[in-house]
């Protein structure tokens, strides 16, 4: 250990206290004065031995310890879990966890932290320090109320994919629109029966999940998020489709299926950019001649409704019902 240590670039020291345990590393005779400012920190040092993290946790940013920090803290949970992990990414899938791990607050390059099929019920201000993060899944765990959740998920200001989808949740909280930076948003296999008003902040969204749920009707500020190329809202229980959906420029795949929508407003033919529209399982009993306009229109779905036949003027559209 002496001598793999000696001359170590201090960038890959986490990588051999993965492999090895922290005293034995401490116990070392030669180590060199890089290593020395970071493993002998006096009582820097001995607070980090009894574990008292929270303590002296900004007292390590500031003094640039962080690093020490991060590998004496996060080790154990890495030899626990058999976390996957790496600098950007961490990988928590099916590993039984029922409370949020601590110690990856210290991860100050996150990007990915992948939680999915877990059994949290809320996560703790401890997320709230990892700024770095891009892509938080949380789906398939047991979130309820997802508020107080919220509220620290709201603080990831950098967040550009959030799945919170197959839990039960009920509503969709109002701050959730300060995630500006946010492009894809996954709720979908929720409770959810309303879609707030305040969706239309989230400018960059360009992929909105909320299909299987208990929605009722599509909000006209829905259809201002300018930047949308897919919304998925089937499974719920929608009777209208909201004429202003023809704002949505950019859609290209729009899911109803499985529904209670019974006509197709001449508006989704300003829908020009349209590629996908699934509509199975409604109660639609003929298609609009105007929809002869979505040239670019390859899957119109309509099985399982109450069309018998579609005219001419729509047959290059290979509509299958």
């Amino acid at each position: 250990m002496d001598n793999v240590l000696y001359k170590i670039d201090k960038n890959i020291l986490y990588k051999i206290l993965f492999e090895s345990d922290i005293q034995t590393i401490l116990s070392c005779s030669q180590v060199n004065k890089e290593f020395n400012r970071y493993l002998n920190i006096n009582e820097y040092w001995l607070f980090l031995c009894n574990r008292d993290y929270l303590g002296i946790y900004e007292q390590f940013i500031e003094k640039e310890y962080k690093q020490m920090y991060i590998l004496s803290y996060f080790l154990p949970q890495i030899k626990k879990y058999g976390i996957s992990y790496d600098d950007t990414n961490v990988n928590l899938f099916e590993k039984d966890i029922d409370e949020f791990p601590r110690g990856f607050s210290c991860l100050n390059k996150l990007k990915t932290l992948d939680l999915r099929s877990n059994n949290l019920t809320e996560v703790t201000s401890a997320l709230s320090y990892i700024t770095t993060l891009e892509v938080l899944i949380l789906s398939q765990n047991k979130f309820e109320k997802i508020i107080p959740s919220m509220k620290i998920i709201c603080n990831l200001t950098n967040l550009i994919e959030l799945d919170i989808s197959k839990n039960k949740i009920t509503i969709i909280p109002q701050n959730i629109a300060l995630l500006l930076n946010l492009k894809k948003l996954v709720l979908s296999n929720n409770r959810i029966p309303v879609i707030p008003k305040c969706i239309q902040k989230l400018k960059k969204l360009e992929i909105l999940q909320l299909n299987d749920n208990n929605i009722k009707e599509i909000p006209i500020e829905l259809c201002n998020l300018k930047n949308l190329l897919e919304l998925h809202l089937h499974n719920n229980s929608i009777t209208i489709i909201n004429k202003t959906i023809g704002k949505l420029s950019k859609l290209k795949q729009l899911y109803l299926s499985g529904n209670l929508i019974s006509e197709l407003p001449i508006e989704m033919t300003d829908l020009s950019n349209l590629e996908g529209l699934y509509l199975v399982k409604n109660n639609i009993s003929g298609v609009p001649i105007e929809f002869a306009k979505l040239k670019k229109l390859k899957n119109f779905w309509l099985y399982f409704n109450k069309i018998k036949d579609i005219g001419p003027e729509l047959e290059q559209l290979q509509i299958l019902f």
